[in-house]
């Protein structure tokens, strides 16, 4: 594989696992702040006299629908490119829809995950307690750990992971680069779309919120969107 083809695949790589660690931020942050929501949301109505046993009794899952009129940007999708042994620029051009994205992705998420499920047994066997042998107590807890995550890896579909530990153990790696990289930039663009619209639940919109009066104003259109109730 050319060098500069290498460097595309390692950077959506990076951006994958970026965009993991994104959402998983965004979620912990939606969760953490919930019963917080909750709570003000209670202290709010009590003030303004409403009556949220009337209106409904599961607010909590009430809170994590999203914010009505949300102006969501649809990302430019470039079409794939690479140079060829020949130095001349080849452009494949993409799916015409979201089914043929689809298939690409589903056909394309089975080879690699046949790929890495192989790639995991060969890492799995540097975890195996057998071969813990000279090792400290703490480094064989931390290798029942790493194969715990390494599965969880696997079944996640956070390739990443896997790279990371045969890396670390010289264990060598798929060289599919190209149907990697096809695969880990539909993922990106789904896992933006994820986070994208956990960005648009309330729970998250509160805790962004930094004035009493941002807050507020965010719990009158919860109130209206969710009970079409006006609240002055």
């Amino acid at each position: 594989m050319r060098t500069s083809n290498l460097l595309r695949w390692k950077r959506t790589l990076n951006e994958l696992k970026f965009k993991h660690s994104e959402l998983e931020f965004i979620e912990d942050i939606s969760l953490t702040h919930a019963q917080e929501f909750q709570m003000y949301l209670e202290e709010f109505c009590q003030q303004k006299e409403v009556d949220l046993v009337d209106l409904n009794k599961n607010l909590m899952a009430a809170q994590t629908i999203k914010i009505e009129e949300h102006n969501e940007v649809t990302p430019l999708k470039l079409p794939e490119s690479e140079i060829d042994s020949n130095g001349a620029l080849v452009i494949y051009h993409t799916a015409p829809d979201e089914a043929a994205a689809d298939e690409v992705l589903e056909k394309d998420g089975r080879e690699l995950y046949e790929a890495f499920a192989k790639l995991f047994k060969k890492i799995a066997f540097y975890l195996h307690p057998d071969r813990s042998r000279g090792l400290t107590d703490e480094e064989k807890v931390e290798r029942v750990e790493l194969f715990k995550e390494a599965q969880n890896a696997l079944k996640e579909e956070r390739y990443y992971f896997l790279l990371e530990l045969s890396d670390r153990f010289g264990v060598r790696t798929p060289k599919n680069y190209k149907q990697q990289n096809r695969w880990m930039k539909i993922k990106v663009q789904e896992l933006d779309s994820n986070i994208q619209q956990e960005k648009t639940t309330y729970n998250y919109k509160f805790a962004e919120c930094e004035t009493e009066e941002e807050r507020q104003r965010l719990m009158k259109n919860f109130i209206y969107q969710v009970f079409k109730v006006h609240v002055e």
